[in-house]
């Protein structure tokens, strides 16, 4: 079987003023001085985390994501968007460093989060092919045509039909659907 290669790689860390707990909708939950600290930890971990995957070093990578997850459980909800980019994230390191089971599960979690929190988004389509690599990569072709599907449906939904990114999500259905038929 054909695994489906990335379109979506580890999120880069928003740049707005989430660590000091001022942007509007992005507040955490708990914003005395001393969180402030811990949120600045744990964004710095996960940018750091990026900065060391784009490089290659995924383990590292892996364990500054690992890292920032448990600081932004304590600062953020746990359905939070950005604790959803962290679990991808931790997801992309583990699928560079070949534990597909690891990488699924991580998919999953954000997922989850990002189809109760935002629906039928561009970020919810990106997590959906995510698990569908993950599911093809592991052998399950089934999953990941059922996920490749949601996407492409979500995909066109939010960014169009003709969307470069729809029409990539599109061709890796097409692939993925020829070759079940070789």
């Amino acid at each position: 079987m054909n695994n489906l290669p990335e379109i979506a790689e580890v999120e880069e860390p928003e740049t707005d003023d989430a660590a000091a707990g001022t942007t509007a909708g992005n507040a955490p939950k708990n914003t005395p001085a001393g969180n402030n600290k811990k949120l600045l930890l744990g964004e710095n971990c996960n940018y750091l985390g990026v900065l060391a995957y784009n490089a290659g070093n995924y383990a590292d990578a892996l364990t500054l994501f690992e890292k920032a997850l448990p600081v932004y459980y304590q600062c953020y909800e746990e359905d939070h968007q950005k604790v959803a980019t962290v679990l991808s994230n931790i997801a992309c390191a583990y699928k560079k460093l070949g534990d597909n089971n690891k990488s699924l599960e991580y998919y999953l979690k954000s997922l989850e989060i990002r189809e109760e929190k935002l629906g039928e988004h561009q970020d919810t389509a990106s997590s959906c092919y995510n698990a569908a690599t993950a599911y093809s990569a592991l052998g399950d072709r089934a999953k990941a045509l059922e996920f490749l599907r949601r996407t492409v449906y979500i995909a066109e939904k939010t960014l169009g039909a003709e969307h470069q990114t729809t029409l990539q999500y599109k061709n890796k259905l097409q692939t993925l659907e020829n070759s079940e038929q070789n």
